[in-house]
């Protein structure tokens, strides 16, 4: 009976280790103490995770000098996106991860101004944000970045000006030269928290009409909530018409995009996005609100990705002029995943159509009005602006003619 009993209990040992073990890899994954066991979907998967294990011990075991194995394997992750042949899908090590997420949510330590630049990578200020350290400098838009910190910056364009302005802390100073019509000026500026406004307005007068303006530098995670303040502000003091600016605007969040569309286009698609797995999805417009004042969007060789997105659909429906040159033409769409020990990845998982089904990845958007601009910072928003001054001429004709 003994014999019996024991053996019922190993059967039912082996019986609950093995649903145990089932229940594990039927989710994919496996967790013990510090790591993580994937189930692979190929043997040839499973065997090239096998093989990238060895290389790794091996080079940390015996490779002659002593060596930073995390460098290593982020190394090597890099190496596997970079193998795709796509410069949007990225493997991101914890800093850069960081920097992401710090971008997409706006805040930061630095100044308060927004960048862009011109034809030749000069970067300049195309706003200053209200109330930052950057306003109560000095600093202008137009205001061309010459060097910082004594180091000269001129013709290595926005993004390098940026990462130098920017801190990881707070109270540190940063010593800018600008140049402002062509003369040099000095600012010793204070780095505070900074929440980055997206959305900036303005309205114009001319020949007896109200212009509401609107520059979008990016599509984060607010955006579309700045746009809508913004927005109501102008409308408040009764615009005739809007110019919505997106030159220089290099995307952002689709959502975001999609959110500002809903406040001027009322129902109807907006875009649609069509991934490797039959994994599509139509991104409509629900508000029963929308703007009905004649618009314009201005873009220009820079307007990208959710950008374009929404240049498309206003275009589409005909419920804005859009004037400047051909849009950078990234249709695609990127997903943002991040890893438990601090990392990320960004891999492109699919395209994205128009309301009226243009694809424009790698082709862009020909504006409905052709105008070519130079030098933009030296230009932006004066008379010799010509996009801009061309926004107002078809604006201020269609108010006449109400």
């Amino acid at each position: 009976m003994k014999t019996k009993k024991r053996n019922i209990i190993i059967i039912a040992i082996i019986i609950l280790t093995n649903l145990f073990t089932f229940l594990l890899t039927g989710t994919g994954i496996l967790r013990l103490k510090h790591h993580y066991v994937y189930k692979a979907d190929t043997s040839e998967i499973a065997a090239s995770v096998d093989k990238f294990a060895l290389l790794e011990n091996s080079i940390q075991k015996n490779f002659y000098k002593k060596v930073n194995i995390q460098k290593v394997s982020d190394e090597a992750y890099k190496g596997m996106f970079k193998s795709l042949g796509d410069k949007y899908s990225i493997y991101y090590d914890k800093r850069e991860y960081n920097k992401l997420n710090e971008e997409i949510s706006g805040s930061y330590y630095g100044i308060g101004v927004v960048l862009s630049e011109d034809e030749q990578k000069n970067a300049y200020i195309a706003s200053v944000m209200k109330d930052s350290p950057a306003e109560k400098a000095g600093l202008r838009s137009g205001d061309v970045i010459k060097s910082i910190n004594g180091k000269i910056y001129l013709k290595k364009g926005a993004s390098a000006v940026a990462k130098k302005v920017r801190s990881k802390t707070s109270s540190s100073y940063v010593n800018l030269t600008v140049l402002r019509n062509n003369q040099e000026k000095n600012f010793k500026i204070r780095r505070t928290s900074v929440k980055n406004a997206t959305v900036a307005s303005q309205t114009f007068e001319r020949d007896g009409k109200k212009i509401g303006y609107i520059y979008i530098t990016e599509f984060a995670k607010n955006t579309d909530k700045e746009f809508a303040t913004q927005l109501a502000l102008l409308r408040k003091q009764k615009i005739q018409g809007l110019i919505i600016d997106l030159r220089e605007n290099g995307g952002g969040i689709v959502d975001t995009s999609v959110n500002i569309c809903d406040q001027l286009i009322s129902k109807g698609k907006v875009v649609s996005t069509k991934g490797r797995n039959g994994n599509d999805e139509d991104y409509q417009a629900t508000s029963k609100s929308q703007v009905k004042l004649p618009m314009v969007i201005l873009v220009n060789e820079h307007t990208a990705s959710a950008s374009e997105i929404l240049t498309g659909a206003m275009q589409d429906y005909k419920k804005a002029t859009i004037i400047g040159t051909q849009t950078f033409g990234k249709g695609i769409v990127q997903g943002v995943t991040s890893l438990q020990d601090g990392t990320g990845y960004q891999l492109t998982i699919a395209q994205y159509y128009t309301p009226k089904g243009r694809n424009i990845n790698k082709k862009g958007i020909t504006p409905d009005i052709v105008v070519s601009q130079e030098n933009t910072s030296t230009n932006y928003l004066t008379q010799n602006d010509l996009p801009f001054e061309k926004a107002i001429e078809v604006l201020t004709s269609k108010i006449s003619n109400k």
